[in-house]
């Protein structure tokens, strides 16, 4: 028998015999490694006037630290509400790794109609993990609520540490799902229980992924709580050029069939799972073998050089520049710090004349995303606005990536500013 197919026959056996099938009905435990306690310490004239606590959830690619949280507005309504973000304003937002470890946190966007933020550190951490999104569920399916209720807090008088061994996880089941009259957003049913602190939190599946956003309980009602589902988060996500990672299943086209199919049960008997667990995944790891196997045959060819990616140097540099005149084309790096744009010369590296048209004195800001190779754009609340190139208006607050070459205005296309590796 030729070597490879014996090969063949090895790996073939040690999956079958390997498989070990996966129980969906308990609580995927690693889902605790995506949440964070969500705290807002609020400032009103330089005086504290109170804090207010929630919780929150990382989503991202698997592997990848993640750098981007979810949550509801009305867990950091306050914040915005007296001008959180602001220069001057001392309000800030914190999550909480455990007590004595915590990290500020930014917004990129939030929709108070919608009752969504979304909430950015200022680099990716290692601390947690994200969240796969799904946005396929169904009615009767079992569902896991994660988060922080105070609750359980007034109940019993316990010493928390606001860590994911604090965590609070109750199951249920979708007993309905709603379109809401007027906001016209999509709503979850179910009779998981959550209290205040679930706010943001992420409601799960039997899989461990996140479709909805745990968000308020009927106030008649212990049994009917309601998530928001995780369909009018992708938007916001897309909007930002935020990655993830979402579940995605193959729609199946089935013949047609003319004779009547009875149904005996509901389910596969934990038999018929097992068998069809062994069968599909010692398939894929035979396709998976055969083919690298035919790979190796192959004559190795060498790439000519126009199939080579061009190299990025070392030694580039992420910079931008203002097209005016009035700079003289003075080019600002970008990497490892801020660059404010307006027409403040004590705080804006790139400053503008007194009474230029359409410039702020506190305008823009421009930041270096390593990860992505990418710069940041955000609008401070300037009065006249910032531009993408293609005319797009910037939300105030919200980031937006440019890549390296391309360029934005600030209240008039006269006032043009580029970016580059050099």
């Amino acid at each position: 028998m030729k070597k490879w197919a014996i090969n063949i026959i090895m790996v073939f056996s040690v999956v079958i015999f390997c498989v070990i099938p996966v129980c969906a009905s308990e609580f995927d435990q690693d889902v605790l490694e995506s949440i964070v306690y969500i705290e807002e310490d609020i400032y009103l004239d330089g005086e504290f006037i109170g804090a207010k606590r929630g919780t929150g959830f990382f989503i991202g690619q698997y592997g990848v630290d993640p750098q981007y949280l979810v949550t509801n507005y009305h867990v950091i309504e306050d914040f915005i509400y007296v001008g959180g973000g602001e220069q001057g304003n001392e309000s800030r937002l914190y999550v909480a790794y455990s007590q004595n470890d915590i990290e500020e946190a930014y917004v990129v966007e939030y929709n108070e109609k919608m009752d969504l933020a979304v909430l950015r550190l200022a680099k990716a951490t290692s601390k947690r993990k994200p969240l796969c999104i799904e946005t396929d569920f169904r009615v009767g399916s079992q569902v896991y609520a994660v988060g922080f209720p105070m609750l359980a807090d007034v109940v019993i008088d316990s010493t928390s540490s606001y860590s994911i061994e604090d965590a609070t996880v109750t199951s249920g089941a979708i007993n309905r799902i709603i379109t809401e009259s007027g906001t016209g957003r999509r709503l979850i049913q179910m009779d998981a229980t959550i209290y205040g602190g679930n706010s943001g939190g992420p409601l799960v599946n039997a899989g461990g992924n996140v479709i909805g956003v745990n968000t308020m309980s009927a106030a008649d009602s212990e049994n009917m709580n309601y998530a928001i589902s995780m369909e009018e988060v992708v938007p916001i996500l897309d909007r930002n050029n935020i990655l993830y990672d979402l579940a995605t299943y193959p729609k199946v086209e089935s013949e047609t069939v003319t004779t009547p199919i009875s149904k005996p049960d509901e389910t596969f008997s934990p038999f018929v799972v097992v068998l069809i667990t062994i069968a599909a995944t010692a398939g894929i790891a035979l396709i998976v073998v055969v083919a690298v196997l035919v790979i190796k045959r192959k004559k190795a060819q060498p790439a000519s050089s126009g199939d080579m990616p061009k190299p990025v140097s070392s030694q580039q540099k992420p910079m931008v520049y203002s097209v005016s005149p009035e700079h003289g084309g003075a080019k600002i790096a970008v990497e490892g710090r801020q660059v404010q744009i307006g027409r403040d010369p004590a705080s804006c590296q790139i400053a503008f004349r007194e009474g230029t048209p359409g410039v702020s004195r506190y305008h823009c800001q421009v930041s270096w995303d390593v990860s992505r190779g990418e710069f940041v754009l955000m609008d401070m609340k300037s009065t006249y606005g910032t531009y993408l190139n293609n005319g797009q208006k910037l939300n105030p607050g919200v980031s937006y990536y440019l890549r390296p070459g391309d360029s934005f205005y600030i209240g008039d296309r006269a006032n043009e500013i580029r970016t580059e590796l050099c």
